[in-house]
């Protein structure tokens, strides 16, 4: 499948990018210089726009059946997101290709992810027709102060103690479970 770029002023063709299979969601970094690509064979590709180049392979999601889509996600784009068709939510470091967090809140494909700046938060909505919210760090806008479940990796439980956690928490219900990696 061709990924053709135009410039949108003068309406001229720009280049293309090329995926092995046909892509069912696509996201741009706020920047516009990173593409993510979702494939119908489950590969999430990260392009360099700047050099044309593929740069990342994210891993670990299933996709294949719908359209699950993807996005950039924290500070600066630092993250990328994803959905799966088995209930989970993806988050891997863009930078490194690490995989950061599989989220368990959802018991159906989640085929929404998306990012909000302002809450400081993923958004995850699923087939089971919930929405979830996962609140990036502890007191973000969005984090409910009743939610025990979060990727803290301190073992002290004084609240003091997580005044400058930037982990991942999960807002999204008292059941949410979380693998860390």
């Amino acid at each position: 499948t061709d990924i053709h770029a135009y410039d949108l002023t003068t309406l001229t063709f720009m280049y293309s990018l090329n995926e092995p299979v046909e892509v069912m969601s696509m996201a741009l970094s706020a920047d516009a210089r990173y593409c993510i690509t979702g494939l119908r064979n489950g590969e999430l590709h990260m392009w360099d726009l700047d050099t044309r180049t593929l740069v990342r392979d994210f891993s670990g999601h299933t996709q294949g059946q719908y359209v699950i889509r993807c996005t950039f996600a924290g500070q600066d784009d630092r993250l990328v997101a994803t959905g799966s068709e088995d209930g989970l939510l993806f988050v891997w470091n863009r930078n490194t290709g690490q995989l950061l967090a599989r989220l368990r809140g959802h018991t159906k494909t989640i085929n929404v992810c998306t990012w909000s700046d302002k809450a400081a938060a993923l958004a995850t909505s699923s087939d089971d027709k919930t929405i979830c919210i996962w609140p990036a760090y502890r007191g973000a806008p969005s984090h409910r102060p009743d939610s025990t479940d979060d990727l803290s990796t301190s073992d002290d439980d004084d609240d003091e103690s997580h005044a400058d956690d930037k982990s991942m928490v999960s807002g999204a219900h008292s059941t949410t479970s979380i693998d860390m990696f």
